[in-house]
């Protein structure tokens, strides 16, 4: 079963950058799939917003000799993508996290969305223990029980400090819109760089719930470096590189003893050509 909106109705992608994707990899997810869509154009989501200046400054452009100050805002991109014959409205939604305003924010990504036809999915990214040298994790959760039966998806339980995909995914579930969150951990020692690895495998998880297919463009290439790079890093320090070890070790004996892996990804291939046609 892929989760897309109805006939009239669009799907919504969320990723913006800071606390929900440190590595901006859902940032980066987003201006992929922008490349992706027919014939799109900008469109403001909300003016209700602050940010941190020291890290998005506004900056200056030249129109006619004149200058003018452009500020750091969340934006929407709408057109549509084509799967198997139909072209599915999208809004992808980006931009810096706002220090506060959520709830205007929210208030205003909210109003147009119709629960009988749209659906939402949020990219984050979040520092955990896991390798860098095994394929990234991405965690699907929603806070509707309707939606866990979708393959992969597992039913929200989190308690704690809430970021703002935290916050937006509860409102979205109380308004009535189907949402998924899809999380990929990303390993906690090299969490503040950009990480190439972490969009592809949002990219991959974005496919497999769609049924949809991106072309990841330069992405595996970057993945690859990005390892190698993290690799030199670890070599540099024993004791880092002594944890790593320790992860994998863990990872392998978990995946080892998770023999429905391969059927799981069988099914998946099955479903997703079946689809397509």
């Amino acid at each position: 079963m892929a989760f897309l909106p109805s006939q009239d109705g669009q799907i919504v992608i969320v990723g913006l950058q800071g606390p929900n994707s440190p590595d901006d990899a859902a940032a980066v997810v987003i201006d992929i799939l922008k490349r992706h869509l027919d014939d799109y154009h900008l469109i403001d989501v909300s003016v209700a917003e602050s940010y941190d200046r020291t890290q998005y400054p506004p900056f200056i452009i030249r129109s006619e000799g004149e200058p003018v100050v452009v500020h750091p805002q969340v934006v929407g991109i709408e057109g549509s993508i084509e799967r198997a014959g139909r072209f599915v409205q999208t809004l992808l939604v980006t931009g810096p996290t706002p220090l506060d305003m959520w709830e205007e924010l929210i208030e205003d990504l909210l109003m147009p969305l119709r629960p009988e036809s749209d659906v939402v999915m949020l990219l984050a990214s979040e520092p955990a223990a896991v390798p860098h040298t095994r394929s990234l994790p991405v965690r699907l959760t929603s806070e509707d029980p309707d939606i866990v039966d979708i393959s992969e998806v597992q039913t929200a339980e989190y308690e704690g400090t809430a970021n703002l995909q935290d916050v937006m995914a509860v409102a979205l579930y109380e308004k009535g819109i189907p949402t998924v969150s899809l999380t990929c951990e990303i390993p906690d020692y090299a969490a503040l760089s950009p990480s190439p690895k972490a969009a592809l495998a949002l990219l991959s998880a974005l496919e497999d719930i769609t049924g949809m297919t991106f072309d990841p463009e330069d992405l595996t290439e970057a993945s690859r470096a990005w390892s190698d790079s993290v690799d030199m890093f670890a070599e540099s320090d024993s004791d880092l590189a002594k944890r790593i070890a320790m992860m994998e070790e863990e990872y392998d004996l978990a995946t080892e003893h998770d023999g429905e892996d391969i059927a799981r990804e069988f099914e998946k291939l099955l479903r997703r050509r079946e689809e397509d046609r």
